[in-house]
This record gives structure tokens, C-alpha cells and sequence, in this order.
């Protein structure tokens, strides 16, 4: 099996195992529809220059991914490998470049190879690591200080994205245990209430199942009546039956972005109420929790 250059150790690779890798990899040999493709993680540069740069800030502030230069491309597709014309290590002044270009410099590893017909030319794999913090390009004349990767394409972040990328680094620098406390505090609302069998007055159920996920890094969503109303259709569009059954914490007439949101369904199955509740919040926790079981003497009694 040959060298996967996406994990290949770059420091320890030889010229001539990252020359075949890359030809290997590439697949120039082939016809053009059997080669990859450039996206979200993948580039090619035929030269160094301002737009490669451009990718590695993207590459940093997205995914991470790997650019190879002296490749050149058609229509997104490898096409040959070119080599960059070079005395020196190729790889010495990539990094130079990349180091003394960006603030904070992210994560990235360089192997670099003369081509085997022409060693005034190399080629390079340059691998970048996602970073936790927001990449700035501080060169001269660079317009867009912030990159991200959109498909094939590094383009200037946007304010939303910006903000996203704002937010995605507070979240790196929290506490030990962060996630953890979130979750219960999450499941801690996730609970269901049944009618007493005497008297009146609600009680909770002793017997559920409950199901949530609480992602360790999620952008924020913005709650608002669109989402709720969406949110909603999705679980009447997968729990055929609960339609007009909406009780209790409905989606309400807010007049900005909510933190959670809290739908109710009260189902009577045979005469018998029970709940059934789903939950999500800003920051991307989603629960779902019912009644499951009805004890012995319950039944009985009905």
C-alpha cells in the first residue's frame, strides 16, 4: 500500500517516497474524471504565490487540509506536476513565508522532492492543521485578513463567519469539564409528568427514556421563530400523529434570539396522559425524552 499523504509523517518522508505519493495520489496517469478533485480540504497550486497563502489561513480556519504546489489543475482536477523552478529548499521558504506571514501561525507541516526529470524543479505537500484560534494574514497589501474554506474555494470571511470563528475560539479556552456540566444540566430539563391516579396535580414519571446529545464544539444558532417553527414541522414530519397536539412551552412571540427552545406534546393513548418533549439549545444540545412504561397498578386500575 502506498503512502497516504494526508498522515504521512512529513518530516520523515524521503524525496523520493513523497514523489510517488504524489503521482500515486494524483493519479495524473489517468483520465481526467479518475483523478480527485479539489474541495474543502484539497488544493492545488501550480506556483506559490498570494492565493496559496489564502489557502493555508482558509485550511486553518476551516478543516485543516493539504495543498500541493508544482500540481497544476484543470477544472478542479489534477493535471500535471509541474515542479516550482528552485535553487534552494522549497520547503525552507514555504515555511519562512507561512511563519512570518500569519498570526498566530497555525499548525502545518512541509516535505518538499525534486522532480526525478528535472531537479532544478520540486514539488511540495503542504499539510495544515485546523488551529483554535482565528488566523490572521498579516501581509502587505492583504485586504482580507481572515480566510475560509467554501467548497474549492478560499474566500474572504464574511461577518457571520467571522463571528462563528469569534465564537468557535472562546470555546477552545474552556474550562476542563465544560462539556460534561453541560450535559447534566441539559438532561436535568429533559424530564416528563404524568396526572396523579388520585386527586389533581401532576407528578413526574418514574419511568421514561431519554436520548441527547451535547456536541463538545457546535456554531451558535440563533432561536428564533423560523428555527422554532422548523424545528417543530421536523419532529410532526418523523412522528406522524402529534400533529395539533403542541402543549405547554409552544414556540412564543419573542423579540430577539432565545437560548432553548422547549416543545410539549400531552398524548392520551387509551384515556391515559403522558408526555413526550423535545429540546434544543443555542449552543446545539438536542434531547428527546417520554414516558415509557406505565407500573402494574396503573394498569389495574384502568
Amino acid at each position: 500500500m502506498g503512502i497516504d499523504i494526508y498522515k504521512a509523517d512529513l518530516a520523515r518522508i524521503s524525496s523520493a517516497e513523497l514523489y510517488e505519493a504524489v503521482k500515486s495520489f494524483t493519479r495524473v496517469d489517468e483520465d481526467l474524471d479518475q483523478r480527485p478533485r479539489e474541495g474543502y480540504v484539497l488544493d492545488f497550486k501550480q506556483e506559490w504565490g498570494d492565493k496559496a497563502l489564502q489557502t493555508v489561513a482558509a485550511f486553518a480556519t476551516t478543516f485543516g487540509g493539504l495543498l500541493l504546489i508544482g500540481v497544476s489543475e484543470n477544472d478542479g482536477r489534477p493535471d500535471k506536476c509541474v515542479g516550482v523552478q528552485e535553487k534552494g529548499e522549497l520547503k525552507t521558504r514555504l515555511a519562512s513565508i507561512i511563519a512570518g506571514n500569519m498570526v498566530p501561525v497555525p499548525p502545518f507541516w512541509i516535505a518538499d522532492c525534486r522532480l526525478p526529470q528535472d531537479a532544478t524543479r520540486s514539488l511540495a505537500a503542504v499539510r495544515v492543521g485546523q488551529s483554535k484560534e482565528v488566523c490572521l494574514i498579516t501581509k502587505k497589501g492583504e485586504s482580507h485578513p481572515v480566510y475560509v474554506r467554501f467548497e474549492d474555494q478560499s474566500v474572504p470571511a464574511n461577518a457571520a463567519q467571522l463571528r462563528s470563528l469569534i465564537d468557535k475560539e472562546k470555546r477552545a479556552i474552556r474550562p476542563e469539564g465544560y462539556t460534561a456540566r453541560r450535559a447534566n444540566e441539559f438532561q436535568n430539563t429533559l424530564n416528563v409528568y404524568k396526572k396523579r391516579a388520585q386527586g389533581s396535580g401532576i407528578e413526574g414519571s418514574q419511568t421514561f427514556f431519554r436520548v441527547f446529545l451535547v456536541p463538545d464544539d457546535h456554531p451558535r444558532i440563533e432561536i428564533d421563530l423560523t428555527v422554532e417553527n422548523r424545528f417543530r414541522e421536523t419532529v410532526y414530519r418523523n412522528f406522524q400523529g402529534h400533529k395539533g397536539l403542541l402543549s405547554g412551552t409552544a414556540a412564543e412571540d419573542t423579540k430577539g434570539p432565545k437560548d432553548s427552545f422547549l416543545m410539549a406534546l400531552t398524548l392520551s393513548p387509551a384515556g391515559y396522559d403522558y408526555e413526550r418533549r423535545w429540546a434544543f439549545t443555542a449552543s446545539g444540545d438536542v434531547g428527546f425524552v417520554t414516558q415509557s412504561v406505565m407500573n402494574v397498578g396503573e394498569l389495574g386500575a384502568r
